[in-house]
């Protein structure tokens, strides 16, 4: 059995019991790379404010250490998360700004939903009462295969709702292949 060559450390918005980014995420993953002996590793942040917790912090180390031990094997962090209202309201504006240096700092990638993870896979808000129901249905039923690819390959400074940088942090990552 080949060894894995690099860790996939994805940190998600959700919290681990309703897991919603998760089955967006793993979608994507799922139609359009080839992960193979790649490790992923999710951390589930319960609220994207919390992505640079003294847990999140913790867990990234862990992981990231954990991995490396056999064989020096690399990790590479990257954090999914919602721009909300963008540049509309200060605090969003505000927030961006100090997560893109963070991550820029620590070299993490980053990817962005605008507005939100569900605006981006459903093309539509969705009720917090229906969130996890609906992603769920979305990674079961692989509703992937209906959107349209332009609305994940959006350059990294992505501001239009309804669109994400997703494809484009994940097709620069040369240790997973693209189908």
């Amino acid at each position: 059995m080949m060894s894995n060559n690099i860790q996939l450390i994805l940190c998600v918005e959700s919290n681990n019991q309703a897991r919603t980014d998760y089955f967006y995420i793993q979608s994507v993953l799922d139609y359009f790379y080839s992960i193979k002996e790649n490790k992923l590793s999710y951390i589930f942040l319960g609220s994207k404010h919390k992505y640079n917790s003294k847990k999140t912090i913790k867990d990234i180390k862990k992981r990231t250490k954990d991995f490396a031990q056999s064989a020096n094997r690399k990790s590479i962090v990257i954090y999914f998360l919602d721009k909300d209202y963008n540049n509309l309201r200060t605090e969003d504006k505000n927030f961006i700004e100090v997560v893109e240096k963070y991550c820029l700092d620590n070299e993490y990638l980053l990817v962005w939903f605008v507005k939100n993870i569900e605006e981006v896979m459903l093309n539509k808000e969705e009720p917090n009462k229906t969130k996890i129901k609906k992603a769920q249905t979305f990674y079961r039923k692989e509703l992937i295969k209906l959107i349209d690819v332009d609305r994940l390959n959006a350059p990294n400074d992505v501001n239009t709702a309804g669109k994400s940088n997703i494809l484009t942090i994940l097709n620069s990552i040369k240790e997973i292949k693209r189908f």
